[in-house]
Order: structure tokens, then C-alpha cells, then sequence
């Protein structure tokens, strides 16, 4: 009787921590970190973007960029938002510098990302596991998996 109460407590203990595992942490496709390629505005002009990045987990969207003269001990910077992934949209927003979350990130330095104000709401044209098309109505995004 003991053996099968102690077996008993065991699965129990097994499944309780199995079901506890599962969480919204994924986002499947669009995890991980993106190297924004170009920007194509829908006036004709286009941005390369060479070191210009996304990181994307959970409910976190990171920026980073870093000059291409980059230097010997030249950080790159990096800004942190928050973002949505619903359906064929992604709403991005609530930028902070990553050193000084009190202080929000201006649109100015958010331009070199492709995005004209703190809260961007973007199409997902295309998102697979190595490409993906962000349609803002002003620009397209165009990124690699990096």
C-alpha cells in the first residue's frame, strides 16, 4: 500500500510539474534576432542597414546598433520595448534606453530602425524562420534571421 501511495505521489508530483513547464514563452517564427537588411519607403528612397538589429523573446523587443566604424571598446547601443505579436500584426512601442529604463527613447534615434514614433504598429507580410517583411504603410522592413 505504501509503495503504491508513494508511486502515486510520484506521477502526481510529475505531472503537476510538467503542466507547470508549459507557458506563453514563445512566439515561434518571430523569436530570436533579426538583422534589419533595408528600409524601402514608399516614396522610392531605401536605407541598408547593416548593423541594425531586433531581438525578440517573450513579450521583449530589443534594439542594437552599432556605427560601422566601429571602434576598440565602442559599445553597441541597445534600446528595450515591449511589443504584440496578434495575428498578421505587430504593434511595437514603449522604447527605453536599456542602461536607463526611467528615460524613453526619442523618435530621432528610433529612425535608424525604421520607425518613425515610439509606437510603431506594423503588416507581418512575411515571417518564416529566415526571413521577415514588416509593412508599416510608410516603409517595408526587409530582415534575415541573424
Amino acid at each position: 500500500m505504501r509503495k503504491l501511495l508513494k508511486s502515486s505521489l510520484l506521477a502526481c508530483f510529475f505531472v503537476m510539474l510538467a503542466s507547470g513547464c508549459e507557458s506563453d514563452l514563445s512566439n515561434g517564427d518571430l523569436d530570436g534576432m533579426w538583422q534589419l537588411r533595408q528600409i524601402a519607403y514608399a516614396d522610392g528612397r531605401t536605407d541598408s542597414c547593416e548593423y541594425t538589429y531586433y531581438i525578440i523573446q517573450h513579450r521583449l523587443i530589443e534594439l542594437a546598433w552599432r556605427p560601422e566604424d566601429k571602434r576598440p571598446g565602442q559599445e553597441m547601443t541597445y534600446y528595450v520595448g515591449r511589443f504584440a505579436h496578434i495575428g498578421d500584426s505587430l504593434h511595437v512601442g514603449d522604447f527605453r534606453y536599456y542602461k536607463n529604463e526611467a528615460e524613453r527613447v526619442s523618435p530621432d534615434e528610433l529612425s535608424r530602425f525604421g520607425l518613425r514614433t515610439d509606437t510603431t504598429h506594423f503588416r507581418v507580410n512575411t515571417l518564416n524562420h529566415s526571413h521577415m517583411t514588416l509593412d508599416a504603410g510608410y516603409a517595408l522592413l526587409h530582415f534575415r534571421k541573424f
